[in-house]
Parts: structure tokens; sequence; C-alpha cells
């Protein structure tokens, strides 16, 4: 079996800069690392990864913590975003659903968390983490500009003539939802429209969630537009009124927020808030691979911003 001194002595480097190589490959020039590695593969060497955690203390291990399901395909995009950054560096990633256990690890990524739940965890967690999600608190975060990406759309529709708009929100207890709400009141607000509770809808993140109750969504008389705050629940809703025989756009405009999978697989496509899903994995990633190595550096804190997706789910009003 191939040992790191082999590999030293074909290399023509010292064994420490192989140690560097596979503990730390930042360390380690492009040109050197990308050698000490192709010898590596030609004599087939693998890292005794049990032997590093012994000697470091070290589990080589980063959860996330989530609510989400494994399958669903926004967590499997995040998900890949930190992997391919974290395993850059060796380390490996467990996934703790619903945090039915707590896992040997160096560091984790928490998200989906409730209000408040941020000042437990600080108290708790004794490894360093980061949320997908803000907090004022002094611990690490990314998140994106809910915001303003519902303020944009919202803004979209009422460029195109919509001031009679309702809104579909998740009716969940985390700050997303309602930051995407104020985003909604603040364009509506901030263009002298009338906000109308009786025109706002919360309801379980699902088809479900939505077709329950389309009768009431769809019955508010004068409404001509909805500001769904996913792309599941736009979805949910132009469904519905197809089963209904109502025309997405030509009756009802549906807008919604994600801007992956769900926006495409509905005839006519929604016009949506795109997140850059991958890219919040990689700087989740990024952000505690730093607190990993730099405990005691400030917090830090990345508002990602959205984009604007068009598609064929508004209808122009103003001709």
């Amino acid at each position: 079996m191939a040992t790191i001194k082999d590999i030293a002595n074909k290399a023509g480097v010292s064994m420490m800069t192989v140690s560097r190589t596979f503990n730390n490959p930042r360390l380690v020039k492009d040109e050197v690392r990308e050698k000490i590695l192709e010898i590596a593969k030609e004599l087939n060497y693998v890292p005794n990864q049990a032997a590093k955690s012994l000697a470091s203390n070290k589990t080589g291990v980063v959860q996330i913590v989530t609510n989400m399901s494994p399958g669903d395909y926004y967590f499997t995009q995040l998900f890949t975003g930190a992997a391919h950054f974290l395993s850059e560096y060796g380390l490996s990633i467990m996934i703790n659903q619903y945090r039915k256990r707590d896992y040997q690890h160096d560091g984790a990524i928490y998200m989906g968390l409730e209000e408040g739940e941020d000042r437990k965890l600080l108290k708790a967690e004794k490894k360093p983490f980061v949320l997908f999600g803000k907090s004022e608190l002094p611990i690490d975060w990314v998140d994106i500009d809910n915001i303003r990406g519902t303020y944009g759309v919202t803004k979209h529709l009422i460029d195109y003539g919509h001031t009679n708009i309702g809104f579909i929100g998740i009716d969940q207890n985390e700050a997303f939802t309602k930051e995407r709400f104020r985003g909604f009141k603040e364009a509506m607000e901030d263009n002298f429209l009338v906000l109308d509770n009786k025109n706002f809808f919360f309801v379980d993140h699902s088809i479900e969630g939505v077709k329950d109750i389309g009768d009431q969504i769809v019955g508010r008389k004068g409404v001509t537009a909805y500001v769904c705050e996913s792309d599941v629940l736009a979805y949910a809703l132009i469904d519905y009124c197809k089963e209904n025989d109502i025309s997405v756009p030509d009756q009802l405009s549906v807008v919604g927020f994600d801007g992956f999978m769900f926006d495409q697989l509905s005839t006519p496509h929604i016009t949506t808030v795109f997140q850059p899903v991958y890219k919040i994995g990689m700087e989740l990633g990024r952000i505690l691979y730093y607190r990993m190595n730099n405990p005691d550096a400030p917090k830090q804190e990345l508002l990602i911003d959205t984009e604007f997706k068009a598609g064929e789910s508004v209808k122009d009003l103003r001709s």
C-alpha cells in the first residue's frame, strides 16, 4: 500500500507538502498540488481518514441540519453547492433531517430555523456553525434578499397595469415568509395601492394547500393577479385555474418565487424570482470552513441577490 513517503519521493517534495495537499490544499501551489494528486492516483493512495481523525481529534464531517427532504430539488442544489466547496478540503457532509440525532461533527450548517431558535442554538451548539437565514446574534449567516425579490416581482405586476393584487403565503413561522410578505406590501404601499386583508391567504406549502381553498382564492372579486411566496404555490394556483376553466394569464395573472423546476413545469411558465441555490450552498460551505479555521474572526453576513425571471403567466393590462 502506498504511503505519503512514496508520493513525496516520486514528486520530489517533502512529506509535509504531501500532507498539506490532502489536509489544507489551499496552502499548496496549484501545479504542485495537481502533480501530487496525479501521483497519488497512479499509486492508488487512499488517505487514512480514521487515523487522521484520531490524530487531530476531528471527525472530518460537517452536518447539514434541515427540515427539508433530501429528495427535495431545492435541498439537492444547496447540498451539492456546499459539498462541492467542502469536499475540496477533505470534508464530508452528513444530513441531519429534523434533528433526529446529533452526529459527531466539526461544523454545521443550519437551515429552516423558526423565529427565536437561533438564540437557543447559540447556547447549545459547541461546534462552529453557519445559518441559512438572518440572525441579529453573533452568528455567521447567508441569506437571499427575499424582500427585494418579492418587491420586484410585485412591481412587475404593477408596471403591467395590475392594481388589485392578492397574496398567497406559506403558513410557517419562518423569517423568509415574513420577508416575502413584507416585500409585497412595500411594493403596494410605495405605489399607493390598497392592501386588502381579504385578498391574503396563508396555506400549507403544498399543491393541496392551495387547491383546498382554490374557490376562495379565485373567487375574490376584482383581483387580477396573485403574488405567491413560492413556485409550488403558483403552480398549484395555475393548475387549479386550468381545472376550473380559468385562463392564466388572460383572466388571472400569477407570479411566484424560486425559479427552478416548478416554474418550467407549469403551463404557462411562471414569471418568478430566481434564487441561486447552488451558489448559496457554496457560500454556506465557504463561510463555515472559514469559521472552523478562524474561530475568533468577526461575524460574517452575506445577503445574496435574486434575479427576476420572466415567464408567460402575467397579462399586460396597459393596452
